[in-house]
C-alpha cells in the first residue's frame, strides 16, 4: 500500500468477468468504460463511512472527469431505485450515476470483504489495485495516485486488443 490507501498489484490484472445495473436497470460491464480510467466503489446506505465519502467521491469525479475518469459507486444492497434516487438527493449527488449490484457478485468477484472498496482499472479495463475504506479523496496522495494513473499512456495494440474484446462480446449469441 502507498500513501494514497491504494494498493496495486505487481502487474495489472485482466479485466474480472462482472455486471451490474445502473439506474435504469441496464446490464453494465467494464467494456461499456473502455477509454476512461475506471474506479469502482461499493457502498450501502447503512455503512457510515460509505455515506461519508460520496460527496468527496463526487467532487473528485467533477475534478477528473475531463481527464478520463469514472467513478462508478455501485450499491450493494436490495433496494427500489427511488430510494436511492431520494438518497442521491439528500446528500445532493448530481455528478455520480446510480449504479446496483443487489446480488452483491461484484463485491464476491473483486474480493471485497468490507465496506466501502473502491476498485481502479486502466483505460483498457486492465485491474490496477484498490482500497478499503475511504481515503482522503480530496487531495494529497490519493489524487496524485488518480492523476498519475490517468496520465498513463495507452498503446495503441492494448486499446485495439481491448475494443476488439468488447465487439467479440457484443457479437456473441446471448442466453434468453
Amino acid at each position: 500500500m502507498d500513501d494514497s490507501g491504494f494498493t496495486f498489484f505487481d502487474q495489472p490484472k485482466p479485466m474480472p468477468a462482472i455486471e451490474w445495473l445502473d439506474n435504469a436497470g441496464n446490464i453494465k460491464t467494464l467494456d461499456d468504460y473502455l477509454g476512461s480510467v475506471v474506479l469502482i466503489n461499493l457502498w450501502a446506505t447503512w455503512c457510515a463511512p460509505c455515506v461519508q465519502e460520496m460527496p468527496a467521491l463526487e467532487r473528485t469525479q467533477e475534478r477528473f472527469g475531463l481527464l478520463g475518469l469514472k467513478i462508478i459507486p455501485i450499491n450493494v444492497e436490495e433496494l427500489p431505485i427511488g430510494q436511492l434516487v431520494n438518497f442521491y438527493n439528500r446528500l445532493g449527488l448530481e455528478t455520480l450515476n446510480i449504479h446496483q449490484d443487489p446480488s452483491q457478485r461484484v463485491m464476491l468477484k473483486l474480493n471485497a470483504d468490507s465496506l466501502p472498496a473502491s476498485f481502479l482499472f486502466t483505460r483498457t479495463g486492465k485491474w490496477l489495485g484498490g482500497l478499503s475504506g475511504v481515503p482522503h479523496w480530496d487531495g494529497g496522495p490519493t489524487q496524485k495516485a488518480l492523476h498519475e494513473v490517468l496520465m498513463q499512456p495507452v498503446s495503441s495494440e492494448d486499446m485495439k486488443e481491448a475494443f476488439t474484446r468488447r465487439n467479440a462480446k457484443d457479437a456473441s449469441p446471448t442466453s434468453p
